[in-house]
């Protein structure tokens, strides 16, 4: 296992780079200069050489390997895309860099994506999520104090902790000390996500100003398809605090990122999909099309305690691309694959209890981050009924939201 001293012998006088500008390439560049590492740059091929990140010039990797020593670089694999991780690795290997002496991947240094819930209220009433249900039970926020108490066990608990999630189900734009919870974890040498749906915006200003390092923005389509699935959220409110988003951006010169999250539905494949690609493009935002699905827990509820799904998440199952049962069918057929979900964690929510899963309210590992211990919690969450259950009916594999989107005969269709 990796340590702060074992990197500092290893890496020894080299040039520190890091493949892939992504959440976990700006938490690994902030961990390693709070621990006084120089960084000397980052690695991607989606960027132009010159950019920067974080102060840090962009290089393409064709530019970097023309020249790249193991003698005198030190390269992290931070990028996630498999087929672009497996391309890094090739590369290295094929210019004489031998892993674990000149270069590492990313999850060697840390195992866990923790996510700590700020706020347990959201101003919207989605159908396909939790806190959308009818009865849903909101909560509260997180105060500043108490975040950095959970930050910093967090940090000490996982030394080589590089990011975390700033959200759950509920919305951060509604919480008072956004920005100070951002400018006190970019402090401590993490980088922080944040996905907000954009409806409120009386903290935007402040927030950009703090400087986070991703903004997630999902989105359902365009007008009344937004607004149908984005139940409660307003298109125009939307679009609005879109465009202020990147004025922001440019007014603070900040390189947050910000990708929207565009829920792929069957009503919202063509114009729709070309209008919000359109808009993410002249904004400079990254745009993702991801498989909408419904909240997890409520399937493993119908699955295996025979309660009936939700009503509004019926609703919008006959709008779901891979309706339920023929997801769950999927889910079966790769039971056998591992549990995505095993990496988010720590789940600490909004009044410090931590929850066996991020795709699940319940069951509790723990009432208070703070007093429990993150070795004691890892322990009940690898023996849980819970999650065995959950595996042998392949529910651990529902939740997936990957698809290819691809045209064919003028139309655009989604598949795995």
């Amino acid at each position: 296992m990796w340590t702060i001293e074992s990197l500092r012998e290893t890496i020894s006088s080299r040039k520190v780079y890091i493949y892939g500008v992504n959440l976990e390439g700006n938490g690994i560049c902030r961990l390693f200069s709070y621990h006084n590492f120089s960084v000397a740059g980052f690695v991607d091929s989606r960027r132009f050489d010159g950019d920067k990140k974080l102060g840090k010039p962009i290089i393409h990797p064709d530019t970097f390997f023309s020249s790249a020593d193991p003698k005198n670089d030190f390269l992290i694999i931070g990028t996630k895309h498999r087929e672009t991780k497996a391309l890094a690795i090739g590369k290295c290997t094929s210019h004489l860099f031998q892993r674990d002496k000149d270069f590492i991947i990313s999850t060697e240094l840390c195992e866990y994506l923790p996510t700590i819930e700020i706020s347990g209220i959201c101003n919207l009433r989605c159908i396909s999520c939790n806190l959308g249900v009818e009865g849903a039970q909101h909560g509260g926020f997180m105060e500043s104090g108490v975040y950095l108490k959970v930050l910093e066990k967090m940090i000490k608990e996982i030394p080589l902790m590089n990011s975390v999630c700033l959200y759950l189900w509920g919305e951060p734009l509604l919480h008072p000390e956004l920005s100070e919870i951002v400018k006190v974890t970019s402090a401590h040498g993490i980088a922080c996500d944040i996905s907000t749906n954009l409806n409120p915006g009386r903290y935007l200003e402040k927030l950009i100003e703090a400087r986070p390092d991703m903004i997630t923005v999902p989105c359902s389509g365009i007008g009344q398809n937004y607004e149908m699935t984005h139940t409660k959220g307003k298109w125009e409110t939307f679009k609005e605090n879109l465009n202020r988003l990147r004025f922001y951006i440019d007014k603070f010169n900040s390189d947050t990122a910000v990708r929207i999250i565009y829920h792929l539905y069957k009503h919202n494949l063509e114009e729709d999909y070309d209008r919000m690609e359109s808009i993410a493009k002249e904004l400079g935002f990254f745009f993702f099309p991801l498989v909408a699905n419904i909240f997890p827990e409520k399937v493993f509820n119908y699955v295996v305690k025979k309660e009936a799904i939700p009503e509004g998440m019926r609703q919008i199952n006959e709008r779901l691309i891979f309706p339920v049962e023929e997801q769950l069918a999927y889910s079966i057929e790769n039971k056998h694959r591992f549990c995505p979900n095993m990496k988010a964690f720590p789940t600490v929510r909004w009044d410090k209890s931590v929850i066996l899963c991020c795709n699940r309210e319940g069951p509790k590992l723990s009432e208070d981050y703070l007093e429990t211990s993150l070795a004691s919690m890892a322990q009940q969450r690898k023996n849980h009924e819970t999650c065995a259950v959950c595996k042998s009916h392949g529910i651990h594999r529902f939740f997936d939201v990957n698809g290819k989107v691809s045209v064919v005969d003028g139309k655009r269709i989604v598949t795995r």
